[in-house]
C-alpha cells in the first residue's frame, strides 16, 4: 500500500553525501601530499647551490647570482605547480559536486525507497520481528514510532527544530508547506468577543460544484450568525490542493479571486495525500490564527446545520482541556487484510501494521471539530509520528494520545443536516 510522506532527503544525506563527502578528502590529501613530495624532491634533486668552492671573488660572486635566480626559478615552478594542482582539484571538486546534483535528478521515488529500505535492518530480522508483533496488541505510540521508523530507516531531519522538543526527533517536514493560494489571517479580522471558529472545508480542485452550493447554502448560514453576535468566523476556506490540468487551475484562480475563500497547498491533490492536506490546515491555523475557540473540519459533501454548531461552540467554549470531537461513531477497529490491493485505501498489509488492532480514535471523515489550544500540540505529534495511511487512526487514535488529546465522539444536537 502506498502512502503519503512529507520530502525527505535522509537517503540522500546518509548514503550519497558521505561517499562523495570521503571521495573528495582523499582526492585533497592526495593533492597536498603530491605538492610536498614534489617540493621536497625539487630542493633534493634540483639543487641550486654550487658544488665546488670559488676562489675568485668574481666568481663567486657570479655563482651566488645564478643561486638567487636558480632559487626563484625554482619557486615558480613550485608555485606554478601548486596553482595547477589546485586548480584540478578545484575542477574535481566541481565535478563532483556536479554528479552529486545530476544523481539526485535521475533518482526516482522507487529508487530512493528501494535504497532507503537496503540501508534499514536486515530483512531476515525484520520478518521474524513481524512474525513476532502479528496479532499482538497495539503496543502505544511509542512503540509505534521505533516499529516504523526501523521499517522505512527514517532518520531525524537534519536542522528541522521540533515544535515540542519533548515529542522527540523531528521525522515529517510539517512546517515547510506553501499556499500558492490563501485567505486573510485570522487576526486580521474583528473579533470582538463571541466564541471563535475556523472553518476548513476539505475539497479538491474538481469539486467547484460543491464549493457553489456551500456557498450559496450553509456559508451565507455563517454570515448571518455572525453578524448577529451568535458566532464569530475568524476565518473560512475551502482546502484545495494543486492540479495537474492547466484549465482548472486557472479555473481556481477565478473563484479564489472572485469569493476569496480558497487555500490552495502546494501537494498533488490526491487522495494518498488527505493526510498531508489535514496537516497544512494545521500548520496554516497555527501560523495565520492566534487566540481561536474551534477549528472545524469538513467535508465538501456535508451540510453543516449552522445554529447547532453555534450551540456547540458556547457549551464547550470552558472546556479548557485539550479536545477533538468526532460526529461519527467511536472506533476501535481492526486492521482489513482480506484481498489487499495497492488501489484499496483501507487495506493494511502485515508488515505495514503486525498488531490486531488500532487504538481507540473517532471517526472525523465528515466532521471533526478541534479545540484551538489543540492545535499545535496535535501538529508537534504530526512532526513527530511517522505517517500511516488509515487517517482516522494516525491523527486521532495515535497523534491526539502522543499530544495529550482527549477524543469525544460528540452525541448532541446534530451538526450535519
Amino acid at each position: 500500500m502506498t502512502y503519503p510522506r512529507t520530502v525527505r532527503y535522509s537517503t540522500l544525506v546518509r548514503f550519497i553525501f558521505p561517499v562523495a563527502l570521503v571521495s573528495l578528502l582523499v582526492v585533497i590529501f592526495a593533492v597536498v601530499v603530491i605538492d610536498l613530495v614534489f617540493t621536497m624532491s625539487l630542493g633534493l634533486n634540483g639543487r641550486c647551490e654550487p658544488h665546488l668552492p670559488a676562489t675568485d671573488e668574481r666568481i663567486k660572486k657570479l655563482m651566488l647570482s645564478n643561486v638567487h635566480e636558480c632559487r626563484a626559478d625554482k619557486s615558480r615552478e613550485i608555485s606554478e605547480t601548486t596553482k595547477f594542482l589546485r586548480e584540478k582539484n578545484d575542477k574535481l571538486n566541481k565535478k563532483v559536486h556536479e554528479l552529486l546534483l545530476q544523481r539526485r535528478k535521475e533518482m526516482s521515488t522507487a529508487e530512493k525507497n528501494a535504497l532507503e529500505n537496503e540501508l534499514t535492518v536486515n530483512r531476515e530480522l525484520f520478518d521474524y520481528l513481524v512474525a513476532s508483533l502479528r496479532d499482538t496488541p497495539y503496543p502505544g505510540v511509542d512503540n509505534y514510532t521505533r516499529y516504523t521508523v526501523a521499517r522505512l530507516g527514517l532518520a531525524p531531519l537534519v536542522g528541522a527544530e521540533p515544535l515540542i522538543p519533548e515529542f522527540g526527533p523531528v521525522i515529517n517536514d510539517v512546517l515547510s508547506f506553501k499556499y500558492p493560494i490563501s485567505v486573510p489571517p485570522c487576526q486580521d479580522r474583528v473579533i470582538t468577543g463571541g466564541r471563535t471558529v475556523f472553518v476548513a472545508v476539505i475539497s479538491t480542485a474538481e469539486n467547484s460544484d460543491k464549493r457553489k452550493l456551500i456557498r450559496q447554502k450553509w456559508k451565507n448560514k455563517l454570515k448571518e450568525v455572525h453578524e448577529e453576535g451568535l458566532l464569530v468566523v475568524g476565518g473560512f476556506a475551502f482546502v484545495l490542493g494543486l492540479t495537474e490540468d492547466q484549465e482548472t487551475q486557472s479555473s481556481i484562480e477565478e473563484e479564489a479571486k472572485t469569493n476569496e475563500d480558497i487555500i490552495q497547498i502546494d501537494i498533488p491533490d490526491i487522495d494518498e495525500n488527505l493526510p498531508l492536506k489535514r496537516i497544512a490546515v494545521l500548520n496554516w491555523v497555527n501560523n495565520q490564527c492566534g487566540e481561536i475557540d474551534f477549528v472545524v473540519k469538513v467535508s465538501d459533501n456535508v451540510d453543516v446545520n449552522v445554529l447547532n454548531l453555534a450551540q456547540f461552540v458556547h457549551s464547550h467554549h470552558h472546556n479548557s482541556n485539550k479536545s477533538v470531537f468526532g460526529v461519527g461513531k467511536y472506533s476501535l477497529g481492526r486492521p482489513d487484510r482480506a484481498n489487499l490491493s495497492a488501489d484499496e485505501k483501507w487495506k493494511m498489509a502485515v508488515e505495514e501494521w503486525p498488531w490486531k488492532q488500532y487504538p481507540p480514535h473517532i471517526l472525523g471523515d465528515m466532521m471533526v471539530l478541534i479545540t484551538g489550544n489543540s492545535i499545535r500540540p496535535l501538529l508537534a505529534a504530526c512532526q513527530t509520528t511517522p505517517l500511516m495511511p488509515v487517517e482516522n487512526v494516525y491523527f486521532y487514535g495515535i497523534c491526539t494520545k502522543k499530544a495529550g488529546i482527549q477524543n469525544h465522539n460528540y452525541t448532541g444536537p446534530s451538526l450535519i443536516q
